[in-house]
């Protein structure tokens, strides 16, 4: 029987009031596809939007170690008279734990990434998170980070994390090498999300230890002079660049 297969599940919850959603719950497992989890999720009366991330995610792939734990409560301020959207009334806790394996998904909106083959372990709750990447055949498609929103690797590896600070979102990136038939390159990134009003600032050391001259600016971040980077994808039509530095600190309007 199919389910024969299936590893051991824990999910716990609180019971909702009578008609409504599931807004605790948590989940773990020691092994287990993602389309299986996703299955038994929308089977569940959780938030209408967690059913509508899976739906459009349409993931695919293997977690294992996995422990995730997800909360949402009405915020004592909710209460009170404020006009308007000023405060959320909803507080969202979150901690996710888990090894991924071949993972793949499409992108929920259009600033979150769509991804192939992603695997590595990863660690976060609503405040700060971390990836360890180490990656086979890895596919992503990600707007307005580099020049080319599609990209394809060989080989990727190296230590991501994020972290929600006073003025935005930092997201690190260090000791990154990726590496295809067209480039082998290694890097640290620190970028800085601002707010509605405020720009985006990033400091970059991107080293090429080999490229493909009439291909090497698709791995260019867009925050780079555009005029540059159109430069650079005409001025050369073959040829291979070794050892190339790129340095780039405090870039400001980014968005």
């Amino acid at each position: 029987a199919p389910l024969d297969n299936l590893s051991p599940i824990t999910f716990r919850w609180r019971p909702p009031a009578a008609g409504g959603e599931i807004k605790e719950f948590g989940f773990s497992s020691p092994n287990i596809m993602v389309k299986d989890v996703g299955l038994f999720a929308l089977n569940l009366p959780l938030p209408k939007k967690i059913h509508r991330w899976i739906k459009a995610a349409n993931a695919n792939g293997e977690l294992r170690n996995v422990e995730v734990s997800w909360s949402e409560n009405q915020s004592a301020l909710s209460s009170l008279p404020i006009p308007g959207d000023w405060l959320t009334s909803n507080k969202l806790n979150f901690t996710v734990q888990a090894k991924l394996l071949d993972i793949s998904f499409t992108g929920i909106n259009q600033s979150t990434p769509s991804v192939s083959n992603l695997s590595g372990n990863l660690s976060g709750d609503q405040k700060q998170g971390s990836f360890t990447l180490n990656s086979k055949n890895l596919g992503f498609e990600l707007n307005d980070f580099l020049s080319s929103p599609n990209i394809e690797l060989e080989s990727a590896k190296g230590d991501l994390s994020w972290s929600k600070e006073k003025a935005g979102w930092l997201i690190n990136a260090k000791n990154m090498a990726l590496s295809n038939s067209e480039i082998d390159t290694s890097f640290n990134l620190s970028y800085l999300i601002g707010g509605p009003k405020q720009a985006d600032q990033m400091s970059l050391d991107m080293e090429f230890a080999r490229a493909k001259l009439n291909t090497a600016y698709r791995y260019l971040p867009v925050s780079m002079d555009k005029d540059s980077r159109q430069y650079l994808s005409k001025a050369f039509e073959s040829g291979v660049l070794t050892t190339f530095l790129f340095q780039r600190e405090k870039l400001g309007n980014l968005a």
